[in-house]
């Protein structure tokens, strides 16, 4: 869980910081990032260990890769978030308020960044996403009497 919980943050973070060119990220945004980079309470050596979260994209300059790519990374912290979510305690009536309310405001700003990449994929990358969808099962082709699989060769 910590693992994801510092991709998800690292990545935010990421973007909060990072200017691109042309992008705009909400002030909403930003403090919802600020507060669950708060709440998780990741030590700054584990958050910038010096590895990557993805490998660098496509660098030839060929725009319908890097959309591809982006994707891609869209489409695993879709997961990620949704995983989260998931993990997350549900209330209870024996629980004490505080811890409720924690809970419901950490799951509603996660909640948040979920929409927000639910929300770019499906309007700018849909196209790609399809074609990736289509491009995974050969992961799984048998060549040879044996699987491939992502992962073993």
């Amino acid at each position: 869980m910590v693992a994801r919980v510092t991709t998800v943050m690292g990545w935010c973070l990421c973007m909060a910081l990072c200017q691109v060119k042309g992008s705009y990220i909400p002030a909403d945004m930003n403090r919802t990032i600020q507060n669950l980079l708060d709440h998780y309470k990741i030590p700054d050596r584990e958050r910038f260990n010096g590895h990557p979260i993805f490998p660098r994209g496509p660098s030839s300059g060929d725009l319908q890769a890097e959309m591809i790519y982006m994707s891609a990374v869209l489409q695993t912290y879709d997961q990620l978030l949704n995983q989260m979510l998931q993990q997350l305690p549900t209330a209870t009536p024996t629980s004490a308020s505080t811890s409720t309310s924690t809970s419901t405001s950490l799951r509603a700003q996660l909640s948040y960044l979920l929409k927000k990449i639910t929300a770019l994929r499906t309007q700018y990358y849909r196209k790609h996403e399809e074609l990736l969808k289509k491009l995974q099962p050969l992961g799984n082709v048998q060549v040879g009497g044996r699987e491939r699989r992502r992962g073993r060769r």
